[in-house]
């Protein structure tokens, strides 16, 4: 789908319904009497809280600072003049606020560019490169970039020049000719690119719509009957007129009776935090529970690595964040330093997914899962650009398990596979390398 379209779908307002109720007053007039008789008014309805709508054509994010409305559309423009045409029609190039937003956007675009010739496109994104990270491997990924729509918050949604670009496969999980890119994933590139590969531009704009909280105020009317009643103004109480001989109308004050003292509940104390890790090892803090961790040589295979974790009372260790990572790494690198000038694996506690047994059958983040029983999320699955993607060789199998890339520089080579260090690979379980480390991980005491 090459060239440009000049017709464009303007944005509707939000939809809302809302019902309205009134109570009417009805009069009956009886001409021999000459009196007339008056329904009293029934309680107010409370009304039906608003429901703000996308429009028809549009996808439905549900955020909690909001409900966010995205469209896509077809141009073969730069990063500048997609968002110049957002903001024509009231709108703005988006973020993403989840991996389930990244896919369903992707998803979106491969469905409007199947029915076409188009083997490969891009989406221009709402996000701009930080200034303090010009290149890669001074930011974590994740914080290299910033969401400029205004909504989107996080970092959830980057999965990664000055601008981001989603890459749009209509026809297959990854690119036709490089397998190790996949369809959904986000690229950096240059902001006045615009024909360059991919050959096909979209972009997706967006429609913020707030969500309106109605606070119903339910109103009780008084009735007939009962021994008496308060005055909602004076606070006094009246008694009831048939009941007028009974009471007299003076002011008795009642009795003052003393409480009996009660003791109050005793608060238990919260618990206390645990901070203590082994000398050496690494704290950690989680929301979850604290944990240390520390790294050893000599781990030749996965499974030995989490045998010689046990011996120091722990496991192999998963990463809760990238934080945790980048420390990790550095812990790493200082033990690899004195023994190659290159680089070494530091085996981590993470097995692949049956269900996802090579790249691009399932999003990067959800190929992994942690081992050690403590840490949650994926955040701290910081995949080498190319990976993890599930290689086979003989009798090693599939690359079931995890290991962190430590270079003795600290940094990467680079090169076509855009190796970084203390990013992570997917390797086979069984087979040795040179030098190998474990990072081990326990609760902290």
């Amino acid at each position: 789908m090459y060239g440009r379209h000049d017709h464009f779908l303007s944005t509707e307002s939000p939809s809302s319904s809302s019902s309205h109720d009134s109570s009417s007053e009805e009069v009956e007039s009886t001409r021999g009497s000459g009196k007339r008789r008056h329904q009293k008014p029934g309680p107010p309805v409370a009304q039906e809280p608003v429901e703000e709508k996308c429009p028809a054509d549009w996808l439905t994010f549900e955020r909690q600072q909001g409900k966010w409305c995205v469209k896509l559309y077809n141009a073969l423009i730069d990063q500048l003049s997609a968002e110049q045409r957002c903001r024509a029609i009231d709108a703005t190039l988006t973020g993403l606020q989840t991996n389930e937003e990244r896919m369903k956007l992707a998803d979106a675009a491969r469905a409007l560019l199947l029915p076409t010739s188009v083997t490969d496109a891009a989406i221009w994104l709402g996000a701009k490169r930080k200034p303090e990270c010009p290149r890669a491997g001074i930011c974590l990924p994740k914080d290299t970039f910033n969401w400029t729509d205004g909504h989107t918050t996080g970092t959830d949604g980057f999965v990664v020049q000055s601008c981001i670009h989603q890459l749009i496969f209509p026809r297959g999980p990854t690119h036709p000719w490089w397998v190790t890119v996949t369809h959904g994933e986000l690229d950096d590139t240059f902001c006045q690119e615009a024909t360059y590969f991919p050959g096909t531009k979209l972009y997706a704009l967006l429609l913020f719509l707030s969500l309106i909280g109605v606070t119903v105020s339910i109103i009780v009317s008084g009735g007939g009957g009962g021994r008496g009643s308060f005055d909602d103004d004076s606070r006094h109480y009246s008694g009831d007129s048939s009941d007028s001989s009974d009471y007299s109308h003076e002011h008795r004050p009642r009795p003052h009776r003393q409480r009996p003292h009660r003791p109050r509940p005793h608060k238990p104390h919260p618990p206390r935090e645990l901070t203590k890790c082994p000398d050496n090892w690494i704290l950690f803090k989680r929301p979850q529970g604290n944990w240390c961790v520390n790294v050893f040589t000599n781990a030749q295979t996965w499974q030995s690595a989490d045998d010689m974790c046990k011996v120091y009372g722990g496991v192999l260790t998963g990463l809760q964040t990238n934080e945790e990572r980048l420390k990790v790494a550095e812990k790493a690198r200082l033990l690899t330093a004195p023994l190659t000038s290159s680089y070494s694996y530091t085996w981590l506690g993470a097995k692949r997914k049956p269900e996802c047994p090579r790249l691009g059958v399932c999003p990067k983040p959800d190929t992994f899962y942690w081992t050690d029983g403590a840490t949650t999320g994926t955040e701290g699955f910081g995949w080498i650009f190319t990976q993890p993607d599930g290689q086979v060789r003989g009798a090693y199998g599939v690359q079931e398990c995890a290991a962190m890339l430590v270079y003795s520089s600290g940094y990467g080579t680079g090169g076509s596979d855009q190796n970084i260090h203390g990013q992570l690979d997917d390797v086979w379980c069984l087979r040795p390398e040179t030098v190998k480390l474990a990072a081990c991980g326990k609760k902290a005491t």
